[in-house]
């Protein structure tokens, strides 16, 4: 299996920072969840983003 290499914009990163903030702001923990969901996410499409057959 190819990887493929993933490059995150700054804007990018700072907007999961915000979006990890606004989430605990409103319950404490879940902004681990859905930055964890994110960029398990981001991983999966790295690693297997094209194999499909069409």
């Amino acid at each position: 299996m190819i990887s493929k290499e993933l490059v995150v914009l700054e804007q990018v990163a700072f907007d999961l920072r915000q979006g990890k903030r606004f989430y605990d702001d409103n319950q404490q923990g879940i902004g681990d969840y859905f930055f964890d969901s994110i960029i398990a996410d981001i991983e999966s499409l790295r690693l297997y983003a094209g194999i499909r057959s069409k």
